[in-house]
């Protein structure tokens, strides 16, 4: 009853939408030729608005006669038009039906005016309409998305890309010109597929290159070229560009060589708290413990009161054996508990990565879109890989007859294709299993043109054949619906193939045999 009063009431609301009846505002959008008149209600705007709450109060905004006059130069008439009906009925214009760079304008002006709900709202839609446009234009959209603090989903859709092929922003032409703010939100990322070092050596590369001035740093030359020249003004400057990323590096994970050479001369640059804990953490002498200011302040009471103790009986007998113990007692370290834990490992795969893995996932989980890579539920445990364990049937069942929830993807040799599947049952047995929760996928390969929808092909098991939907058997390897996925013999021999049967699309439009380069196995393990 309360939603259906609300919309009544909305309804009721958005009449004046239309309506120049008791409007007090006249809002000049626009500029040059281009110049609109807009009439409002300041109760409406400022009650919907933030900024045109403090606007509208503001020397800003000039009267001329009973109306308030407020002018918006910036802002484009059609655009705002969008947001001044979203302030009054509280819509948004069908965003599909918008090209993208009117998308973009819409998104800057509901930010200029503080609007996060409704810039949430276009963002989606933006995700879900516009996602080509999204990644063949995404330097652009990067750009422009990390300039603006309210559109969160887009920055999330941007380092979700990153994550799993960081190259895109460290080896790119404009790396130098990236902002700190991107960076920043890469490093608190535990998701971003590079090695701790190198993710290091790019932080340096970009904050040290920002000054050519002060050195050039790059692949090969020692950091310790560049500071052995510098005075105090240049290790201040560096620390000021880095404060907001060096927390988030993942010290753990850097080893004690790479310290002493690419961290150490830069001691100066490190808030003095992460320096400290970052040398305790490779010399861990055992009789140190790490507490903060509570863990401290109790030991240090605790300490305090067996010395209390041990001076009552200092002329017993007792006192040496007691003295001995304290003499052990650890040293007690401060720390604020500043070190990032590592990084999550990346998916143990010749084949398939983060990305792929988020979409497989979301498959199994019947999800309308794929898991953010930060938040993946699962482990992929790998059972088999062929280039180790061998390519044989025998060798398959040897290796992942007892496990259920089992994906299988395999890389085609030549067209370097993905192909794979799920099962939710195990490969025990004989003959044919029930099911409706299999399916198979292909992933396009690197080489040939692109095939395929959004570059992957989803096929479920026919309604009608769930209990055809798994094949197993000993001399074979893994088969879906007895031949749309099929693998036996020896993988890599022609003893592949994909023919359309028994699910709802072929994954490949060829059915003639085929050799894996590679083939892996891997069981689902739910994290928590």
């Amino acid at each position: 009853m309360s939603i259906e009063l609300f919309m009544h009431f909305s309804q009721n609301f958005s009449k004046y939408f239309n309506s120049a009846d008791e409007s007090n505002v006249i809002i000049r959008v626009g500029k040059d030729n281009s110049i609109k008149n807009f009439k409002a209600h300041s109760l409406i705007l400022k009650a919907q608005c933030p900024y045109f709450n403090a606007g509208l109060s503001s020397e800003w905004a000039k009267k001329e006669g009973d109306n308030i006059i407020f002018d918006k130069p910036n802002i484009e008439p059609e655009v705002f038009e969008v947001i001044l009906k979203y302030l009054y009925t509280g819509t948004v214009t069908s965003i599909e039906s918008q090209s993208p760079s009117f998308i973009i304008q819409l998104l800057c002006a509901a930010d200029e005016l503080i609007l996060p709900e409704m810039i949430s709202y276009v963002e989606d839609q933006f995700l879900l309409y516009h996602s080509t446009y999204l990644n063949e234009n995404f330097t652009e959209i990067i750009n422009v998305t990390f300039r603006h603090e309210l559109w969160k989903k887009l920055q999330e859709f941007c380092l979700d890309q990153i994550c799993p092929n960081p190259s895109i922003i460290f080896m790119s032409s404009n790396f130098l010109s990236c902002s700190k703010t991107i960076l920043s939100g890469l490093l608190q990322r535990d998701d971003l597929v590079m090695k701790e070092i190198e993710i290091w050596d790019n932080l340096l590369k970009w904050g040290i290159n920002q000054e050519p001035s002060i050195g050039e740093y790059h692949e090969g030359k020692m950091i310790s070229e560049i500071v052995d020249k510098w005075s105090d003004r240049e290790f201040e400057s560096l620390k000021g560009r880095l404060k907001h990323c060096i927390p988030f590096i993942r010290f753990n994970d850097i080893s004690p060589e790479d310290f002493f050479v690419k961290i150490r001369p830069l001691k100066k640059i490190f808030p003095e708290d992460i320096y400290e804990e970052i040398l305790w953490k490779y010399v861990n002498p055992k009789n140190v413990i790490f507490v903060n200011e509570r863990e401290k302040e109790i030991q240090q009471q605790q300490k305090q009161q067996q010395e209390e103790e041990e001076n009552l009986i200092h002329n017993s007998r007792e006192f040496e054996n007691v003295n001995k113990e304290s003499s052990s007692t650890p040293y007690l370290i401060n720390y604020v508990n500043s070190l990032q834990p590592s990084r999550p490992p990346p998916i143990d795969s010749f084949i398939i990565n983060l990305k792929h893995a988020a979409l497989i996932l979301s498959w199994v989980d019947r999800l309308p879109q794929p898991y953010r890579l930060a938040s993946i539920p699962y482990q992929f445990k790998l059972l088999l890989r062929s280039t180790r364990d061998g390519f044989t049937a025998a060798e398959f069942h040897k290796k992942c007859d007892n496990y259920d929830k089992t994906v299988m993807v395999l890389r085609v040799k030549g067209t370097k294709e993905i192909l794979g599947g799920y099962n939710p049952l195990n490969w025990n047995g004989s003959g044919y299993k029930s099911t409706s929760e299999s399916f198979i996928f292909s992933f396009e390969g690197t080489n040939g043109g692109k095939s395929l929808k959004n570059g992957y092909k989803l096929s479920r098991v026919r309604s009608n054949q769930v209990d055809n939907a798994i094949y197993s058997y000993a001399n074979c390897g893994p088969q879906w619906g007895g031949n749309d996925l099929r693998a036996w013999g020896s993988f890599n021999a022609d003893c592949c193939q994909c023919v359309h049967y028994r699910y709802e699309e072929a994954i490949r439009n060829n059915p003639d045999l085929f050799s894996a380069e590679e083939f892996e196995v891997f069981q689902l393990v739910k994290k928590f």
